[in-house]
């Protein structure tokens, strides 16, 4: 009897071993969505929102996540809780334009809300990163509300980040010429501030 030998090809070998290791980072651990980094605090935050409904969780040091509803779904914010209203994640780039703090049911749809979205229309997905900074407010100080340049912007990312995954969602209002909302999201969010 005859032993019958199989190899694997070179491009099977290859995407293997892509598969295995694509998702570790460089250091052979795989990288967690909320690591911790040197000097930095972090906090992972999981909810479920429905529509209309606001969605507020505290965190470090005073400080505010918020999920705010609007007509077809939430923005988020990030607020010190001494000044509910004052939103210092606004700066969030790009500042014209569809800005990944609003999150509605229209960014998944074609731009006749026929199916989803087939890349006619250019907005954030499932994924939101966002920036935030007490120093917002010397921006925006009465009387003295200023340009903002790259040099604050760059400033506001190196203290606080943020990135919202929407792990799964319903939509409504699904029919032609209408506009998509969404009637439910559930979500995790990592928030990233410097260690007081």
């Amino acid at each position: 009897m005859s032993k019958r030998r199989s190899y694997l090809s070179g491009e099977a070998i290859v995407l293997i071993f892509f598969l295995i290791f694509q998702p570790l980072s460089g250091n052979g651990q795989k990288k967690d969505f909320c690591s911790k980094e040197d000097g930095r605090d972090s906090i992972l935050i999981r909810g479920e929102i429905s529509a209309g409904k606001l969605f507020s969780r505290p965190f470090g040091n005073g400080m505010m996540f918020s999920l705010k509803p609007i007509d077809k779904g939430w923005i988020i914010g990030v607020n010190e809780r001494n000044q509910p209203e004052f939103d210092i994640a606004r700066l969030t780039l790009p500042l014209h334009g569809p800005n990944p703090r609003f999150i509605e049911g229209w960014h998944f749809r074609n731009s006749s809300n026929t199916g989803p979205n087939d890349g006619s229309v250019n907005v954030p997905q499932e994924s939101r990163e966002f920036i935030f900074s007490p120093i917002v407010h010397t921006i925006f100080e009465k009387g003295r509300e200023r340009n903002v340049g790259m040099d604050d912007i760059e400033k506001i990312e190196q203290y606080g980040r943020g990135e919202l995954y929407m792990e799964d969602y319903r939509l409504s209002d699904l029919e032609a010429g209408m506009i998509a909302g969404i009637a439910y999201m559930r979500f995790r969010v990592c928030l990233s501030w410097p260690v007081d």
